[in-house]
């Protein structure tokens, strides 16, 4: 893989409501010549639209990041940069939660990495989804 990018939509629904997130991203290997500690890195970026989302979205999308960074390093042995292009969703089925999830699924599936286990459950006395990490 030299680059490859592609779309994943992460979505739940068990209630009335769900989450629906969609990521575009962009995975390149990296050139480490020079750099012993970029041997083990992984970079998250964002750009286009991505670019523009809030603080707290971005960060959401980081910490999911750094749930499965070490996976994509193990996967491929090699430095690899994500670029974060796009990211869309319905405004009435999205939790900022979602995105941490979203991230890991897409790297998953581009890296042919096994799916980190979540537990998704909707709580109906809040309103809302509860996610909780098992790894």
């Amino acid at each position: 893989m030299e680059e490859a990018r592609s779309t994943y939509v992460y979505k739940v629904l068990e209630a009335a409501w769900g989450i629906w997130i969609s990521i575009t991203a962009v995975a390149r290997h990296t050139d480490a010549e020079g750099a012993y500690r970029d041997l083990l890195k992984t970079t998250l970026d964002f750009a286009g639209t991505a670019a523009e989302l809030p603080t707290e979205y971005q960060d959401a999308l980081r910490a999911g990041w750094a749930r499965i960074a070490l996976d994509v390093l193990r996967a491929t042995g090699r430095p690899i940069r994500v670029t974060i292009e796009d990211v869309t969703f319905v405004d009435t089925d999205f939790q900022i939660e979602g995105l941490a999830v979203a991230i890991c699924r897409w790297a998953e599936s581009v890296f042919d990495i096994n799916a980190h286990e979540v537990d998704v459950a909707f709580d109906a006395a809040a309103n809302c989804y509860r996610i909780a990490w098992r790894t």
